[in-house]
């Protein structure tokens, strides 16, 4: 009776983990995209799925996300841990402080407090790189694609109407300079953006006839201009209008709740519960050790220091440390 009661909690278990898997595919488009060659074999229902950027960072949006990380977080706890295999228990302790570090990232105390364009992560720098990187395997990602891009002007607006939101509230800590700058190089290349070239390039490995595919290569430029372009244009004119604004510059250590949200990203970006203060330790040790033992070598072979100060590599270009590297990385990246 015991092991029968065990083996139905770990069939219950791989089957929430696996309903976890697909509600999480069949939100995010562009996601499913990326990871998922044959989303049908995975039990992802297309029909389930909007094609385009994904949740909109409007309130609705976020509460949204904020119940499906309640709604996980409860349904993960009904299970009984002592009663699943090792590895499931594995992966319920890692799930489970996932998802604990989600909930305390969505309290209240913390709306608004994400930065939807900050530096080399804001969605500024994702878009493009996501269009550019964009596999094509069949017609039906050529026309995917398309609606992708067409739906980068109204993502944008929404999320400019979430950072306008952030700087009434006095919660808006941008580089206001470096986006505009990186806004104004893609304004800048215009039709001639290597996005466009890159995504254009990307039709031909759908296997079309050449006719199809110049329909469809216009069809893109026409989106390009019509959604991509106007939607930087946006995010460049609003953010010159910030810089006359409230805009703190000093960063989540100038907010209220900010060194509480500062630990929780922590966390969430090294994969541990250690504090910021241990950390720091740990690294200020490391440090120590390894200048400590750097200082001996150097005593021990004093003909280092001036060769450090000006190597000689034997390489004449940056070319030729690519492929030298190439020629070694397979013993400590096999192939899989």
């Amino acid at each position: 009776m015991g092991c029968r009661k065990a083996e139905t909690e770990q069939s219950d278990f791989d089957h929430f983990l696996q309903q976890e898997f697909v509600s999480a595919m069949e939100s995010d488009y562009t996601t499913l995209h990326v990871y998922l060659q044959d989303p049908k074999a995975h039990g992802i229902d297309m029909d389930q799925v909007e094609i385009g950027l994904g949740m909109r960072p409007d309130p609705e949006g976020l509460e949204a996300q904020k119940k499906d990380v309640r709604d996980s977080y409860e349904e993960l706890k009904r299970f009984n841990r002592n009663l699943l295999t090792e590895e499931q228990k594995d992966i319920y302790d890692s799930y489970e402080w996932q998802l604990g570090l989600e909930q305390e990232a969505a309290d209240e105390v913390y709306d608004y407090y994400p930065s939807l364009f900050g530096s080399m992560t804001g969605i500024h720098y994702q878009i493009p790189t996501l269009l550019a990187d964009w596999e094509i395997r069949t017609e039906e990602d050529v026309q995917n694609l398309i609606t992708v891009v067409e739906d980068v002007k109204p993502y944008v607006e929404t999320a400019l109407e979430y950072t306008k939101i952030q700087e009434e509230k006095g919660l808006l800590m941008l580089d206001l300079d470096s986006v505009i700058q990186y806004c104004t190089s893609i304004l800048d290349k215009g039709e001639d953006s290597a996005v466009l070239q890159s995504m254009d390039a990307a039709i031909g490995q759908a296997g079309l006839d050449e006719k199809t595919a110049g329909q469809y290569r216009e069809m893109l430029r026409s989106a390009f201009l019509e959604s991509v372009l106007p939607a930087y244009e946006e995010i460049r004119d609003t953010m010159v209008q910030f810089q006359s604004g409230n805009n703190q510059e000093e960063g989540l250590a100038n907010l209220e709740h900010g060194k509480d949200y500062y630990e929780i990203l922590f966390k969430q970006s090294i994969g541990s519960d250690r504090s910021v203060e241990d950390i720091k330790a740990m690294m200020e040790e490391e440090l120590q050790e390894h200048a400590l033992r750097l200082s001996e070598i150097v005593n021990e072979n004093p003909s280092l220091a001036e060769a450090a100060s000006m190597p000689e590599t034997g390489f004449e270009d940056y070319y030729e440390i690519l492929d030298h590297i190439k020629e070694r990385m397979s013993a400590d990246f096999p192939e899989v």
